[in-house]
This record gives structure tokens, sequence and C-alpha cells, in this order.
């Protein structure tokens, strides 16, 4: 009993001594806490750094910890940094940025708020399965790839947007499910595009089934021009009324310049006199090119009209 109650009283000053203490008393030196069925101790504490390993002998962070962390409340920090880091559940509210290589941010019992940055190779959004994945090669040029994926309820790819392939500069945006991509505003809104349009499958316009290529359903606006006096068409021309007050030469373009080599594509020119003096309208062909044949065609009557297409070496009357 002697020596019990003298263990007692002199416990305090050895844990002042040591690595380790109990109960409320301070840690002079670091606590390691090992499980000895591991390599890496299960809590390590650095006192110098400031810093706590959960799993990690040499933390180099205020707290590194090598696995997961589950939360049911709210993590609060600045920066998460790691090869792969995985938020489960609870609140994430952070001010700084998120790094790593993977992103999975999985369905919780809160929601994920930062007014910093992600930076992440891939980022994956979990409910429960992945609905929605930022993937990037994390490389620059002709390596890099990087695209928006969004996933059915198992798991399989819906499709996506961004780049479909290494060393393409193209930018995607596929259905891989065989439904549609709509486009749709509101009120007074439109869909406006500011390039080239390259459509390689059939075009409808108010219709749903196409038999052809390009298909409308309803009325075709094109662009018609009155022109009284010598004019040399362009690609903003289509149909051209000519109320002749004198002989009148349409110049055309050449042919080359108005057919697309690559996919067997003629521009199509309508023109019209409309006067009904003797004045002649001369369609004429650029330089030495012809209108089947001839080098120029004449309208005389009133309300003749000329239907014409380049082939790209010449101009044919349809």
């Amino acid at each position: 009993m002697k020596k019990l109650i003298l263990f007692l009283l002199l416990f305090p000053l050895l844990a002042h001594a040591g690595q380790k203490t109990f109960g409320d008393h301070e840690i002079e030196g670091d606590l390691i806490v090992h499980d000895t069925a591991l390599e890496e101790p299960v809590l390590k504490t650095d006192k110098n750094n400031h810093r706590v390993g959960i799993n990690k002998s040499n933390p180099t962070v205020a707290l590194d910890v090598i696995g997961d962390i589950t939360a049911t409340g709210t993590i609060t920090g600045t920066t998460f940094t790691d090869g792969t880091t995985t938020i489960t559940g609870g609140n994430y509210t952070g001010v700084g940025n998120i790094t790593g290589l993977d992103v999975d941010i999985s369905a919780g019992t809160g929601d994920y708020t930062s007014s910093g940055t992600i930076i992440s190779g891939d980022i994956t959004i979990l409910d429960p399965t992945p609905i929605l994945v930022f993937k990037d090669s994390n490389s620059l040029g002709a390596a890099s790839v990087g695209f928006i994926e969004w996933r059915d309820s198992g798991g399989g790819r819906a499709g996506f947007l961004g780049n479909n392939s290494k060393n393409n500069d193209d930018l995607f945006w596929k259905n891989e499910q065989g439904g549609n991509i709509g486009i749709q505003t509101t009120g007074s809104g439109k869909v406006q595009l500011f390039a080239n349009v390259d459509i390689t499958g059939t075009l409808i316009v108010g219709g749903t089934t196409p038999d052809s290529l390009f298909e409308v359903d309803g009325a075709v606006g094109l662009a018609i021009e009155t022109v009284t006096a010598n004019t040399t068409l362009n690609s903003t021309h289509s149909t051209v009324l000519v109320q002749a007050t004198g002989n009148v030469i349409i110049f055309l373009p050449t042919s080359a310049s108005s057919f697309n080599n690559t996919d067997g594509i003629g521009r199509i020119y309508n023109i019209k006199k409309t006067d009904s003096d003797t004045d002649l309208v001369k369609i004429d062909g650029n330089g030495s090119e012809t209108i089947d044949g001839a080098t120029m065609q004449i309208i005389t009557i009133q309300y003749q009209s000329l239907k014409i297409q380049a082939d790209g070496t010449s101009w044919f009357i349809l």
C-alpha cells in the first residue's frame, strides 16, 4: 500500500519529465501512439512545429492525415492539399483552396462552400454514384485534355463537354446514350452562333424525322436585292432583281471561290430582269469562265430569269 501511495504522489512529476502524460497535464515532448500492427504511428505530435499526424510519422502541416475524414459537423479551413482529397459528409467551409490530384465530394448531410479555388486533376461529385466529373489531364499543349462528364444513375457515361481526345483542340458536346441535346431560351432570347457551322449529320428545321441532309418544314427565306447598275456578286447575294435603266452587267465571282471543293457544294444565284425596257441584262463569267459553255449569258425579256450554280471551274444554268 505504501508503494502505491508513493507512486500516485510521484506520477505527475514523472509524467512531466517524459514524453507522455495523462489527464489534463501538458506534454513536454512529442506524443507517439503506436499500433503494433501498423508501420506508421496511429498518432504523432510534433511540438517544435506545432503539428499532428494521424497514420503519419512526419506531419508536414498542422493536421496531416493519411486516410479519410468523415464529419457530420462543419470543417472550416483555408487549404486542403494532398495527392487525393476526399470530402465525405458534413459541411466544408473554406476561404482558401482545395488542391489535389483527385477531389471527390461525396453526398453528405451538408454542403461544400468555398470562397477560394479548387485545384485538382479530377473532381468527382457523388450522389451517391458519380453524376458529374470535372477532368483535367494537368498537362499543357498537345498532351492536354479536359472535359466535364455527366453520368447516369448506374455510373455509366451519359455525355460530356470538352476535348474528345489528346492532340485535339476541338470542343465536343456529346450525348453518348442516344438522347437529344436541347438548347432553350426564355422570352425573346436567341441562340446565336458567331462562327462557321459544320454539320456532318442531318439538319431539320421545324420537323422531327429528316429523310434528307437538310429539310425545312415551313417557309424558307433567302436574300433578295434589286439593282439598277452594274453589280459584282459575292457570298451575300442570292436572288438578284435587275431593274435596268440601260444595259446592266452582272459580274460573277470566280467559280472556284463559289465552290466548296472538299464537300462538292456550289453556290447558286437566281438573276431576274424586272423592267419592261429593251435594255439588256448581261451575266458575265469571271475571265474566261463560262456559263453553259458561253462566257456571257444575256436576258432580254421582262421577268425572264436565270438560275446558275458553280462547279469550281464554270457555271451552269439550272
